[in-house]
């Protein structure tokens, strides 16, 4: 249904365990750790070191350190303690590299030794301190595989939700996706229930149906093809026969629809009736129409029931290991894995026994946690590559040929298609409107390009329209004998006073004809006519002016679009905005999208925070419940909040490594790390997630 898919892989990465081992059992078995460390170190510093006196008097005597220690627990006890490296102990290494099944073959050279008063206190010691690790060892990988199977489950429930919430076109392509390998085990199904009815069930009464008579004859092959086509002809039928049955049930039909009477007097009722039958035939064949989509929905319902059938057997095993006492881990691991545990009390007779029953208790654990680890969910997966895909590879393979040779015959139309409308475009963009403005903006800072300047007339225009006009009044105030300067010409023509020539327009407009024809009345015209357009060579070099004092606000806004073109181009392909919750939108697993899964995380751990709160607050209540046999679900799902809490802050880690900015990734860490600490009570874990949802809350929105 999505092409791209975030999910856990079914191999455990050293990143996946390394967030696994971030919980409350692993930092108890951590510590326990630490202490079995310290107590191995010192045992071997106050016990098993031999001053240089002492080796000296045990040589004489003949008793070396093996003589003190069994053999085979020494050399058990030399590899154990190698492979863990408990001088440069670190806790990461034992989750990580360490094999139970080589940890299995080193302890089974133990198999010899007994549990009977002849072992010395020493070699007790050994055996204890060997049997304590393995223990560990043994729990810690339990839980690992516990908790990581459960957030298989959950990302695979993530998947079932979305396609049983999905649109019908979805549930349709799923369908199709599915139907070639449904129908392939259809056919196996029913082609060994064939054989099965043919050679296995001849004797009884409901068989003979399938049976031929005895009067057929011909080869033994023909028989059988005769047969299966019999079977399989029973089988149609009988499932056709299902088919009606189930339609019939449904309403009985008129018979109105089937029979068309010519009697017009009762026309009207005749047509209310076809149109009833035809309703009914619409609502009998609406279910076969829906018949896909009620299937996935089927399906997906029973994936999820059986999903959440093994999550909350895996959640009440988590819980049970969070609150095992360390000591009493081995208990445990024998409830959890269902190991035959079954011994009597131990008495001073048979502490041999006792011991080999323990010995085999633990050799069982580790069986059991290996074959627990190699466990798949296959059933409840999501479909394969190939299941998915199979409609898109068909088209390829059939159709991939024959296009590709089209392609080739017009590569040279593709590639100028191409290049006209994927290239230039691009270049053109870059080009004109980010490099170019770019420059332009430039050029205008430094101000040594005049060329490039906005301008909207000529630089000398109002000069040489100015001049021209100064040097008309001037010849013409010569030529009428008016007495007047060129100076005094050209500070009035700055002040747009012309009065030194309007008088003698004045006059001279009384008689037009006459000053006409000497052509004094057409230079004043002619001298007006220039006035006008050293007026509007005036106004428009201000408007120039204007412009080019903003020039620097033009070329930003010119440049604007493409730089908010380039900005969303950037957010699209980085995901930049996760800051505000959008880019968490664009992440999609399973179909669905990543932030939801997260909110939905968060919301469940603050669920599960406040029932324990109301758990320790009404403890008299949850015991009156607990009685109760009408509130067993509730019990059963109360008793196990403590190992849902850890399951969904581990399944927070993982998801939200993909939200969280790595500058607040340490925090975000840190602060999911106390909701597991045991220091801490409910209210104040409370106080902690709703300090979460006001410090990273704005992430997954």
């Amino acid at each position: 249904m999505d092409l791209i898919s975030l999910g856990l892989t079914p191999r455990k990465s050293k990143k996946i365990l390394q967030i696994i081992n971030n919980n409350r059992v692993s930092r108890d078995i951590e510590s326990e750790f630490n202490q079995l460390n310290s107590y191995t170190k010192a045992f071997l510093v106050n016990q098993l070191s031999i001053d240089s006196s002492q080796q000296e008097e045990q040589d004489y005597e003949g008793h070396q350190l093996n003589g003190e220690v069994n053999d085979n627990v020494l050399q058990v006890f030399q590899e154990l303690y190698f492979l863990l490296d408990v001088e440069n102990f670190k806790f990461n290494h034992v989750y990580t590299d360490i094999d139970l099944n080589k940890l299995k073959l080193i302890y089974m050279k133990l198999t010899s030794i007994g549990g009977d008063g002849s072992l010395n206190d020493n070699t007790k010691t050994v055996l204890e301190i060997i049997e304590k690790y393995i223990i560990l060892i043994t729990t810690l990988s339990l839980t690992n595989s516990l908790i990581y199977k459960t957030l298989i489950l959950k990302n695979q429930q993530v998947y079932w939700q979305a396609l049983n919430n999905s649109s019908t076109i979805n549930k349709l392509i799923y369908f199709m996706q599915t139907s070639p390998i449904k129908l392939y085990n259809f056919g196996c199904d029913t082609f060994a229930k064939t054989r099965r009815m043919l050679f296995h069930n001849s004797n009884d009464d409901g068989s003979k149906v399938y049976q031929l008579s005895s009067q057929s004859g011909g080869k033994e092959e023909d028989n059988i093809f005769s047969r299966y086509l019999l079977v399989i002809k029973n089988v149609c039928k009988l499932a056709f026969n299902g088919l009606i049955t189930f339609v019939r049930q449904q309403s009985s039909p008129s018979i109105g629809f089937i029979f068309l009477s010519n009697d017009r007097s009762g026309k009207k009722h005749k047509k209310k009736q076809r149109t009833l039958s035809i309703k009914w035939y619409l609502h009998s064949i609406k279910p076969v129409i829906k018949f896909p989509i009620n299937l996935v929905v089927k399906e997906a319902k029973s994936k999820l029931r059986k999903i959440d059938h093994e999550i909350a057997l895996n959640v009440e095993n988590i819980d049970k290991l969070i609150k095992t006492n360390p000591k009493d881990y081995l208990e445990t691991l024998s409830v959890i894995l269902q190991l035959d545990s079954t011994q009597d009390h131990p008495t001073s007779q048979d502490l041999n026994t006792v011991y080999q029953k323990k010995k085999n208790m633990i050799l069982q654990a580790m069986e059991h946690v290996v074959k627990f680890d190699k466990q798949s969910y296959d059933l409840t997966s999501a479909p394969g590559f190939l299941t998915r895909y199979w409609i898109i590879i068909a088209l390829v393979i059939f159709y991939g040929p024959s296009q590709t040779k089209k392609v080739y015959a017009n590569r040279q139309e593709i590639i100028y298609w191409v290049k006209y409308n994927g290239i230039e475009p691009v270049v053109g963009f870059f080009k004109n409107w980010v490099i170019k403005p770019v420059y332009d903006m430039l050029d205008i800072l430094r101000n040594t390009s005049s060329d490039s300047q906005l301008s909207i007339t000529s630089k000398d225009s109002l000069n040489s329209e100015f001049d021209s006009l100064n040097s008309m009044i001037y010849q013409f105030a010569q030529d009428n004998h008016i007495d007047v300067s060129e100076s005094q010409i050209t500070d009035d023509i700055k002040n747009g006073d012309l009065k030194i020539i309007m008088s003698t327009y004045e006059n001279e407009i009384k008689s037009p004809i006459k000053y006409l024809i000497t052509g004094s009345l057409l230079r004043l015209i002619l001298i007006q006519i220039q006035k006008g357009k050293v007026d509007g060579a005036m106004a428009i070099n201000g408007i120039d002016k204007l412009l080019k004092s903003q020039q620097l606000l033009f070329a930003m806004v010119s440049i604007s679009p493409s730089i908010l073109i380039l900005y969303q181009m950037y957010r699209l392909l980085t995901n930049s905005g996760k800051g505000n919750g959008s880019g968490a939108a664009s992440i999609m697993i399973n179909g669905k999208q990543l932030n939801i899964v997260c909110l939905k995380c968060l919301n469940n751990i603050e669920n599960l925070l406040i029932l324990l709160q109301l758990q320790e607050k009404k403890p008299q209540q949850k015991e009156q419940n607990s009685r109760s046999t009408e509130n067993v679900s509730n019990k059963h799902h109360q008793e196990f909040y403590e190992g849902e809490l850890l399951i969904e802050i581990i399944n927070l880690f993982v998801f939200s490594s993909y939200l969280i900015p790595i500058d607040l990734k340490d925090d975000w860490i840190d602060d999911l790390n106390e909701l597991n600490n045991k220091q801490f009570d409910v209210t104040t874990k409370l106080d902690l997630i709703r300090k979460i949802w006001n410090m990273y809350g704005a992430y997954f929105r």
